[in-house]
């Protein structure tokens, strides 16, 4: 699994709660991303980014 550089730190603690707290937020998105379309994973890259602005929109957050 591959982590945006945010969440990386000097301190190792601090490292492991953003990414607990990286994959926390990934989980809520794509549940999201499910909800508003269940056929979510079979659409094409363009369609996905599209449900990716809504979500963002909604959430509040990215992934990035």
């Amino acid at each position: 699994m591959r982590y945006p550089k945010w969440v990386f730190s000097i301190n190792e603690t601090t490292t492991r709660n953003n990414m607990r707290e990286y994959d926390r937020k990934k989980e809520i998105y794509y549940a999201k991303c499910e909800e508003i379309d269940p056929d979510y994973w079979h659409k094409n890259l363009r369609e996905r980014m599209a449900i990716h602005k809504e979500v963002e929109k909604e959430l509040g957050f990215n992934l990035s």
